[in-house]
């Protein structure tokens, strides 16, 4: 048949060479580029589509250098350290609640072996009698060298397991750093990580000093509010709540580097609505994990004033939602944290926003084609947010009992761990980073 009756868009024209340079006639598209990218089309489709929008596909890329084995090795020895920190938190946490943390009342750096003789023991036990726990508190709940044994045991535990974790910091660090295998881009963040290590006894010890020397007022002299919410005989709930937050700010960063070191993963998109929609997970995640952050650390105040001791009903307080007793002209300031029932309500304040946001962030998640690593990361937060918000009111619900306020307390860190995990997952393409595509998930 004639060309004009043939069925068809009819073929591109030949490439004209001018010169011996081939010349792509106007209208043409070039095709894109080799081993990277095609970039977004400068105009619209057909249909009118928006300026730049493109498939709605999410890939996952990787940095282009590989991963030596030192910087794999450096990755698992930080999480490590960040799981030993996890146990050594859940000890305290246990040490606080069986009411061991004033039993010893003397402080070595490097430590001291638990008292053997029956000598040893009287004398420790004469030692702690001079202090306020025992005056105000323990003689009168006929407590004996059996019981002192145990508390002793719980603090001087806690504190060998925290000196444990130095040595696992400390010796892999100096064979890395003799060998030369640490990385420059967190040489600053190890040094740090070492400030905050070894000072952490020094913190604990400065919170116990607080305790140790709580005195009842005398003549016209006033205590603080959270002396008589401990019947002076407990630490002070603001050094309690600094040593916490420096606990939980060790085993993060620890987690946060290793993470680094062994996943460079990061997520890319082509499509701008997509993309947008990525901004907005990206913003949801970190305001949650913001809150859960905040609420650990509202937990001291929790703890450090027995606050859970008041209001044991849910979901109201005192059969109110706005509890009688929330503000003390006296104290001010202080009642957000002195005051029992306003710290507590604070606390469930930050635990209905961290819940409130992380289903935001589940909401975006959803409408997103991610990889599976993202929504394996963020179903571990999903579970971890409802397993600790469940264990929070149960904990007020039988008023504090050890079996269920421990896992609470080790619940926060788990929690804010496995946000981590997954802001690390949505980490988004640097721009100018040079990176080897995936499979795309779409």
């Amino acid at each position: 048949a004639p060309p004009s009756q043939r069925l068809g868009p009819s073929p591109p024209p030949p490439l004209a060479r001018e010169g011996g340079v081939s010349r792509r006639p106007a209208g043409i598209p070039p095709p894109p580029p080799r081993g990277g990218f095609s970039p977004p089309p400068a105009g619209g489709g057909g249909g009118g589509a928006k300026e730049g929008a493109g498939e709605p596909v999410i890939e996952s890329v990787e940095q282009h250098e590989e991963k030596t084995g030192s910087e794999r090795a450096i990755g698992w020895w930080l999480i490590g350290c960040s799981a030993i920190v996890v146990v050594i938190l859940s000890i305290g946490g246990l040490t606080r609640l069986t009411g061991s943390g004033l039993s010893m009342v003397k402080w070595r750096p490097q430590g001291s072996k638990l008292p053997m003789s029956k000598a040893e023991w009287e004398s420790e036990f004469e030692e702690y009698k001079k202090h306020p726990e025992w005056r105000f508190k323990r003689q009168y709940e006929n407590f004996g060298m059996e019981d002192f044994k145990f508390i002793y045991f719980m603090e001087w535990f806690h504190r060998m397991a925290g000196r444990s974790v130095g040595v696992a910091f400390l010796v892999p660090l100096t064979y890395f750093a003799v060998r030369g295998k640490i990385p420059k881009a967190i040489r600053g963040r190890l040094a740090f990580l070492t400030f905050l290590g070894s000072s952490q006894g020094l913190v604990g010890w400065w919170m116990v000093r607080s305790g140790l020397n709580s005195e009842m007022p005398k003549g016209g002299e006033e205590g603080e509010e959270w002396q008589y919410n401990t019947q002076f005989a407990a630490v002070s709930p603001y050094r309690l709540a600094f040593h916490l937050s420096t606990a939980i700010t060790l085993q993060l960063v620890l987690l946060t580097t290793g993470l680094a070191m062994l996943d460079r993963g990061r997520l890319n998109t082509r499509c701008l609505v997509t993309k947008e929609k990525l901004n907005w997970l990206w913003r949801y995640a970190h305001t949650a994990a913001s809150f859960g952050g905040l609420a650990a650390f509202s937990g001291g105040f929790v703890a450090g004033n027995r606050a859970g001791l008041c209001c044991n009903d849910w979901p109201l307080m005192d059969g109110q939602l706005i509890p009688d007793g929330m503000w003390k002209d006296k104290l001010g300031y202080k009642n957000f944290f002195e005051n029992q029932i306003t710290v507590q309500f604070d606390h469930r304040l930050l635990a209905y926003s961290l819940l409130t946001f992380t289903g935001l962030t589940w909401n975006a998640a959803r409408q997103l084609p991610l990889p599976p690593r993202v929504k394996t990361a963020l179903n571990v937060v999903l579970l971890c947010c409802a397993g600790q918000v469940t264990m929070g009111v149960m904990t007020l619900w039988f008023h504090v009992p050890t079996e269920i306020a421990a896992p609470h307390q080790l619940g926060s860190v788990v929690t804010l761990s496995a946000f981590v995990w997954f802001l690390h997952t949505i980490r988004m393409v640097v721009p100018g980073a040079r990176f080897i595509p995936v499979p795309p998930i779409k």
